[in-house]
């Protein structure tokens, strides 16, 4: 809905093949470390990510491109699967955390029963929980 509103809204500028891309969707992998998610947030608008780049690179790489495609909402699905209590996980969490100071959109996560895990407790779960409102849903219907 967000896409399609936005898309109505703002078509592309006369001598541009392309109108903004208002909405990213990224899977959290099983076992996310904070390069694999960049990696993952770069896949997503077809930044090229070589072996040989670091995290600090694709993520400057993300934002910038993030924000100049005008990104506006950011959907971050199966976020249950970041254990902050993890040294990989822990860093995933804060890879998240810079994430939404740096680009200039609105931050969805969506996972299962996020509530019962360490995602949002803790000290450095306390600092996303800040960031964030829970907002309890029952599954969205197949249509």
């Amino acid at each position: 809905t967000c896409h399609l509103a936005h898309t109505h809204r703002n078509p592309a500028p006369p001598g541009r093949r392309q109108a903004q891309v208002p909405v990213a969707y990224v899977l959290v992998p099983p076992g996310a470390t904070a390069k694999t998610l960049t990696t993952e947030f770069a896949r997503y608008l077809g930044i090229p990510v070589t072996t040989r780049m670091t995290q600090a690179q694709i993520t400057d790489a993300v934002c910038h491109t993030y924000n100049t495609a005008g990104v506006q909402l950011v959907l971050i699905d199966e976020i249950h699967r970041l254990n902050p209590r993890t040294t990989t996980g822990a860093e995933a969490a804060d890879l998240l955390k810079d994430l939404t100071e740096r680009i200039n959109a609105t931050f969805v996560y969506a996972g299962i029963d996020v509530t019962t895990t360490p995602l949002f407790s803790g000290v450095r779960g306390a600092q996303l929980a800040g960031r964030a409102t829970l907002i309890t849903c029952s599954p969205l219907p197949v249509s």
